[in-house]
């Protein structure tokens, strides 16, 4: 307890720290995890998405703002403020950007576990239920479009 009442904020970090490995260990742990897929689709596709998409979207953007507000209020210097703030928007990017291709593997991915013997497998893989001649025609498909690059 004295520690925590002479540095309480490194104790609050390394807490949080601690939570967050636990409920990370945890969240691999459960099957919930092997399931996410047919979860995360039953709520794409459910009518109250509109909404729950709303809530969050609006949700971070008042944190973004209060952020961004707090940031110029608190900072003496305004290049210093400017800085941080460029900063957040970059982080910000980043973030959105690795989402949007997480994203989109997850909707390419998708057709390819959905009927693994069609010939027009993606980027020419054979398949064990393919004829040698489609595996070929597969590849020589593959290498045209590499050389057009495609």
């Amino acid at each position: 307890m004295v520690l925590g009442s002479q540095d309480w904020q490194l104790f609050t970090t390394v807490s949080a720290g601690a939570i967050a490995m636990l409920v990370a260990y945890a969240y691999q742990q459960s099957p919930w995890q092997r399931n996410w897929r047919k979860q995360f689709n039953a709520f794409w596709h459910s009518p109250t998405r509109p909404l729950v998409v709303a809530v969050v979207v609006g949700s971070l953007t008042t944190i973004f703002w209060q952020m961004v507000l707090a940031i110029w209020t608190e900072t003496p210097n305004p290049w210093l403020a400017l800085a941080l703030t460029t900063q957040l928007l970059a982080t910000v990017a980043v973030l959105v950007l690795l989402l949007r291709h997480q994203w989109g593997n997850y909707l390419t991915e998708e057709p390819k576990r959905s009927s693994p013997d069609r010939g027009d497998r993606p980027m020419g893989l054979p398949s064990a239920q393919q004829s040698p001649l489609r595996q070929l025609v597969a590849r020589e498909q593959e290498l045209v479009q590499w050389g057009r690059g495609d």
